[in-house]
């Protein structure tokens, strides 16, 4: 039975450049397990040498939360840099949340009286609008 490596190595071979959980769906592996295979794959050791680089980024979500994940290639390549959140985009989020905080039942919220919760959420709306 070969190992997870070698079949991560031949799905890329024969299927090009990959995320982790494409690579998991199509082998029936946890996605943890190969992930985890991966990024022992891009790193330089000992052992043996860096046999994948990451080609690309994707955006994938999960659950309500969209998060970069990296495009597998194999071979010796420069990793392309994780892209970063731009500023207006991060801010928009962050009042989504917020927002969504004072919208339902919050912990927090159970001992602010209705005028206060909506003083403090207007009180962030503003500061958020303002950036």
């Amino acid at each position: 039975m070969r190992s997870v490596t070698e079949r991560i190595l031949d799905y890329l071979a024969a299927h090009g450049p990959s995320t982790g959980s494409e690579i998991a769906k199509d082998l029936g592996r946890a996605a943890k397990d190969i992930n985890s295979a991966l990024i022992r794959l891009n790193r330089y050791q000992t052992v043996a040498p860096k046999r994948v680089h990451i080609s690309g980024w994707t955006w994938d979500q999960e659950g309500r939360r969209s998060y970069p994940r990296p495009i597998y290639a194999l071979g010796l390549g420069k990793d392309m840099e994780r892209p970063k959140l731009k500023a207006k985009e991060s801010r928009r989020q962050y009042s989504k949340k917020v927002n969504r905080m004072f919208k339902q039942n919050f912990v927090f919220n159970l001992g602010l009286t209705s005028r206060e919760s909506r003083v403090k959420a207007w009180n962030l709306n503003a500061s958020s609008s303002k950036n």
